[in-house]
């Protein structure tokens, strides 16, 4: 990927360091124009540090991934010795040891439970299989995939081969990093985005020195240098924070398995809702399918209900201070919970918006508190009392107690969050049952092993949180579960929405019944008639992705066709949409260039999105799809360098960038 960024300030831009003598992956600050920019850690806070006598990265290192047209560099890198390929430390005082005795010093094999015919099937099958193969393990919720992943590491552990395991941030929990340490008496890291630089390059130091047998990290960490590596295993596989969508943009899914290519180790990507990408790789042979059918310890399946919402009574909060909309959990939902709460079951309520309501709006003229920054609707935190844009992350604490723009009191929250679904349950229910975890309650790892820590002590409780709480957890007394709103996704524009309904509505329905009690599913919607519904409740996830993926190939849509997006930014909105129509010109040139000299038939799609303002810029978007992935590359590498040669690029230096894969538009 190329990724380019503008200074409009300094008018000038980061495009080309291969001149420049810097080592990629060293941390450098810049100097432009007498003021300091940033440093590289900074501006590219994922750039891998890539040694240059790294086997794994050989091609890698062949790759140019951020040039800079120069100023003036001022280069500070950190003392982090050259990679060079040694024994594993670690190892070392047990390689000798008869097998048994080796077990019993890295393994707690108290804590090891025995597999399943599926599961050992999938183990089998792995380790029998010597050198470089991609394996999908793909179990539905609770199939016990983390026991196989921890006996795979155990075989190679034995073997005095690492680890890798890269997990979604999200799924960075204490009960994760608490199985993984009570299973292994080894050296141990956790590596993620809150760790500071100090400790991270120790990390790295460890690494390289082979002292660390398992490395546990989210995307970035796929970049680190391990000894004697054995193998690499994705949980989650197709979890968005896998793909970075600033700065560097990658996918840690792709770069590991370059890395296990160059290593001709085995990585298998685990996952109960497998990406459609992934699925396609299936089709091709590209990847083998290794299947958990059955859940490790449930005895009954799920009951699933859909409740139309359209003819319900809501809930509401009786609050003088201010007017409420009654949102959130219906009268049937809640008698639903009342029966699992009376037997001291639990409940979990998903809604995946944080705050108290979505927006603060006006009842007497329909004004609407925005971002300044954004032009997108303000969230409502109530406890906070602020108005907070989850876009730009820009917070207004002084929250006005009449409209702006007539002067009335009546200002209304609408749409619920999930401080609002608290609020609603504790005042109708035990507050000290109710439970929230999201960003907003669960700051902190302390903060969020406490929240869990309540979750399982406490019976009879009403769980409320975003994905937070509905990704990894094992909540053993959960025997309700209800997503209180996801129509938006059914109502989507976008080609991926019927992927990530189903994968969001597979995960959080996986949290109902995952011990001896029957679980129930339920799931509020407005519009109750929809296939896409229908297709959810009475398909497995194989079969929904089957027919959605038939759709995406008659509509030429990826994986079946190759995309990337062209985007630019700028403070003038006119500026803005004029460089987004140049680059449209110089692709439908470069296209019909192309058609010209080639007999081959070609199919494309050229389309712009105008995104409105996002931190006080204008962005715009070229959404370009071809069914040609080299011919794709081709084509940007050359727009990339008409386009930053012109003079209307020069002229406005506004930042533009190119995202292959992409996620989403913003």
């Amino acid at each position: 990927n190329i990724s380019n960024e503008v200074n409009a300030k300094t008018n000038a831009y980061i495009v080309n360091t291969h001149n420049n003598g810097l080592k990629k992956g060293s941390f450098e600050q810049i100097v432009l124009d007498g003021l300091t920019y940033a440093n590289f850690n900074e501006l590219y806070k994922s750039l891998p540090v890539i040694k240059q006598n790294s086997k794994s990265f050989a091609e890698l290192n062949d790759i140019q991934l951020i040039t800079c047209h120069s100023f003036t560099l001022h280069c500070q890198v950190f003392a982090i010795p050259e990679y060079q390929v040694r024994d594993n430390l670690w190892y070392q005082e047990v390689a000798e040891l008869p097998f048994a005795l080796k077990q019993e010093k890295l393994i707690n094999t108290n804590n090891k439970h025995q597999l399943n015919p599926q599961q050992q099937q999938a183990y089998n099958q792995v380790v029998n299989t010597p050198g470089y193969n991609v394996y999908l393990l793909d179990g539905v919720t609770g199939s016990g995939k983390t026991e196989v992943y921890l006996q795979l590491i155990e075989h190679y552990l034995l073997q005095g081969k690492s680890c890798l395991v890269l997990v979604p941030e999200i799924g960075l929990t204490p009960q994760t990093i608490s199985r993984f340490r009570n299973r292994f008496n080894v050296k141990m890291h956790i590596l993620h985005s809150n760790v500071n630089d100090q400790t991270k390059n120790q990390i790295i130091q460890d690494c390289q020195n082979g002292e660390v047998a398992i490395l546990i990290g989210t995307r970035s960490a796929v970049f680190t240098q391990m000894q004697n590596l054995g193998c690499i295993i994705i949980d989650e596989e197709h979890d968005s924070s896998y793909k970075q969508q600033n700065d560097l943009r990658y996918h840690a899914r792709d770069i590991a398995i370059l890395r296990a290519s160059k290593l001709n180790i085995p990585v298998v990507l685990g996952s109960a809702t497998p990406s459609f990408t992934s699925l396609r790789n299936l089709e091709l042979g590209k990847f083998k399918h290794l299947v958990l059918t059955r859940r490790a310890s449930a005895k009954h399946d799920n009951k699933f209900v859909l409740l139309d919402i359209r003819q319900q009574e809501f809930m509401g909060i009786d609050d003088k201070k201010v007017l409420l909309n009654k949102a959130g959990i219906t009268g049937s939902l809640w008698e639903l919970m009342q029966q699992e709460l009376q037997k001291d079951n639990q409940v979990l309520l998903f809604l995946n918006r944080r705050g108290f309501a979505t927006q603060l709006t006006c009842s007497s003229c329909g004004y609407i508190f925005l971002c300044g920054e954004c032009d997108r609707p303000l969230t409502y935190h109530r406890r906070r009392h602020e108005l907070a844009c989850h876009y730009c992350a820009i917070h207004y604490s002084n929250i006005p107690h009449q409209c702006p723009n007539c002067g009335s009191d009546f200002l209304t929250p609408l749409g619920a969050g999930t401080e609002q679904i608290e609020t609603l349950c504790a005042q109708a229910y035990q507050a000290q049952k109710v439970i929230r975890i999201d960003r907003d309650t669960s700051k902190t790892a302390q903060q969020l092993e406490e929240k869990l820590t309540r979750a399982l002590n406490t019976p009879g409780a009403i769980l409320i949180g975003t994905q937070m709480i509905a990704k990894g957890h094992h909540f053993p007394n959960v025997t309700l579960v209800a997503l209180l709103n996801i129509d938006s996704l059914v109502m989507s524009e976008d080609y991926r929405a019927p992927e990530r309904l189903a994968q969001l509505y597979v995960q959080v329905a996986g949290r109902a019944g995952r011990e001896s009690k029957q679980g129930t599913v339920v799931l509020q919607t407005a519009l109750p008639h929809e296939k896409i519904y229908h297709d959810l409740l009475t398909l497995s996830y194989f079969n929904f992705a089957q027919i959605y993926l038939n759709m995406r190939k008659n509509l030429n849509f990826p994986p079946y066709t190759y995309q990337a997006y062209l985007a630019v930014r700028h403070q003038d909105e006119q500026i803005a949409k004029s460089q987004a129509m140049l680059i449209i010109e110089i692709l439908q040139g470069l296209l019909l260039e192309y058609k010209q000299q080639s007999k081959r038939k070609l199919q494309f799609g050229i389309s712009l999105h105008e995104l409105g303002k996002q931190n006080n810029l204008t962005k715009c978007v070229v959404d370009f799809i071809i069914d040609n992935r080299s011919l794709r590359n081709e084509i940007l590498q050359k727009v990339n360098e008409i386009y930053q040669n012109t003079d209307h690029f020069k002229k406005h230096r506004p930042i533009f960038y190119i995202d292959v894969d992409p996620y989403d538009l913003n």
